[in-house]
This record gives C-alpha cells, sequence and structure tokens, in this order.
C-alpha cells in the first residue's frame, strides 16, 4: 500500500504533470501536422523539441512549422511554479524542490495545470537565414490560454489573424503611398 501511495503522489507532482501535458501536446500536434486541419492547410511540421532542463517554474515545448512563403515557431510554456504550496516555495531552493518534486511528489491534489503560455512567431522564409537566425520576424503573438482551448484551431485562427493585420498594414501603407502620390502630383 505504501508503494501505491508513493506512486499517487508522484502522478500528483507538479513536475510530472508538465512533462505529462507536454507529451500530450507534442503527440497532438504531430497529429496536426499528418491527419489534422494543419496539414490540410498547406503547414508542414519541421521539428518539435521539448525542454529536458531542470528548471522548476517551466517547461517548454517548441514547434517550428512552414508553409509556402513563412516560417513559425509556437512555443509553449508550461509554468509549474504555482502547483507547489506556498510555504514551499519560500522556504526552499529551486534545488530542493526539484529533489522534493521527484522524490516526494509535493503538491496539493486539488491544484492542475488549468493555463499554458503560449507565443507564435512568424518568419520570413525569403528573408536572409542562417543557423541561428530563421529570417526576419514578420509577426509575433503571446498570451496565456487555457489547455483545452489550446487546439489545431486556434494555431490557424491567430496564423490567420497574423495574415490579415499584415494585409491591412500593406493595404494602409499602400493607400498612404497613394494619398501622398496624389497631392505631389497637385503641385
Amino acid at each position: 500500500m505504501r508503494y501505491l501511495k508513493t506512486y499517487e503522489k508522484y502522478n500528483n507532482a507538479p513536475l510530472y504533470q508538465a512533462n505529462t501535458l507536454l507529451q500530450v501536446l507534442e503527440k497532438n500536434i504531430k497529429k496536426w501536422f499528418t491527419s489534422g486541419s494543419l496539414s490540410k492547410q498547406g503547414l508542414t511540421l519541421e521539428d518539435s523539441d521539448k525542454s529536458f532542463t531542470n528548471d522548476v517554474a517551466n517547461k517548454t515545448l517548441i514547434c517550428r512549422f512552414t508553409d509556402a512563403a513563412f516560417l513559425y515557431q509556437v512555443i509553449v510554456v508550461v509554468g509549474i511554479k504555482d502547483l507547489f504550496d506556498e510555504e514551499q516555495t519560500q522556504s526552499q531552493s529551486s534545488d530542493d524542490m526539484e529533489e522534493s518534486v521527484q522524490n516526494e511528489g509535493v503538491q496539493d491534489d486539488n491544484r492542475k495545470i488549468e493555463n499554458i503560455d503560449v507565443k507564435i512567431k512568424k518568419y520570413d522564409l525569403n528573408g536572409q537565414r542562417n543557423d541561428n537566425i530563421d529570417g526576419p520576424l514578420i509577426d509575433f503573438w503571446e498570451g496565456q490560454v487555457g489547455v483545452k482551448e489550446f487546439t489545431e484551431d486556434f494555431i490557424i485562427e491567430k496564423i490567420s489573424q497574423m495574415e490579415d493585420e499584415d494585409l491591412a498594414t500593406t493595404n494602409t501603407a499602400l493607400n498612404s503611398e497613394e494619398t501622398q502620390g496624389g497631392i505631389q502630383d497637385l503641385f
């Protein structure tokens, strides 16, 4: 019985929850690009990487995918520091918390990861590109999203918003040039 309780504590540990969530998200993302809506949109998954650091505060998943003209980077950050008891985070160092999580599974059973931080970056594939830089950054979105709301439709919606913003910016610039040209022609 003691082993069962230890296993239950481990399964409820914040670090375990975060790593499990990242595994599920990575699996879902790969599925979205092979048989889901993202593959039908003409997007191709380039790679995905999970953080393997022992950072107690955050765990990260980074996915890169492309279409014909752009490279996108989606960064998902799972914050787990809030899942620890307040007293423990104030009295323990980062290394002590990590050891506590691995050995004891310290966590309030009612606390679950409900929100994730998401960043979506859009790069121009036609720009200068090398190993460290993906090309010029064109657009950027970041915000906190509920775990259940982070779906392929969410990603498609954010990419569409970026394209709409790019189109609006282009139209504004063209209208501005036309107006300036019309005024210059009068003089």
